[in-house]
């Protein structure tokens, strides 16, 4: 892969899953556009998808009345966004960034505490939550931004 980034104009690499994290190769952490920690699963709503999916594991297991069994009720508060200048941005930025996040993770490669980094950024990221949770006015037609608004998982209203 490495190779192929570095000898094709073209090609570029964005990734989160890393060989033998977090002890990522350097080369190719550097040598990608984006470069994550591998973050996914570090949200709100990714936490409440395995914790709901627990829970009816649970439940079908053990046989148990729903209503009884882990008392739990997720607050899918949405962050609602007031932007009609530069709406792709707002959103993605309200989210967080992911090129600040990129550039720490490249930083922080070259360093001794890789693994440390790897843990400490993950649970920063845990208060994160995902676009599916925003909401937005956009009056716009625009079709490639409303397709990648639903790509996301944005409302738009």
């Amino acid at each position: 892969v490495l190779e192929l980034i570095q000898n094709e104009e073209q090609c570029q690499l964005v990734c989160d899953v890393w060989e033998n994290e977090p002890f990522a190769s350097k080369e190719l952490v550097s040598a990608a556009s984006i470069a994550t920690p591998h973050i996914a699963g570090y949200s709100q709503e990714s936490k409440y998808r395995a914790l709901t999916s627990l829970r009816q594991d649970f439940i079908k297991f053990f046989t148990v009345d729903a209503v009884a069994s882990l008392p739990f009720q997720y607050s899918n508060v949405s962050n609602f966004i007031n932007s009609e200048n530069g709406v792709l941005n707002a959103v993605l930025e309200k989210s967080f960034s992911i090129h600040k996040l990129s550039n720490e993770f490249k930083t922080a490669i070259l360093g001794d505490s890789i693994d440390k980094y790897f843990e400490m950024t993950r649970k920063s990221l845990l208060a994160r939550r995902e676009c599916s949770s925003l909401s937005i006015n956009y009056s716009e037609t625009d079709e490639f931004v409303m397709d990648v608004l639903n790509q996301l998982g944005v409302e738009v209203i």
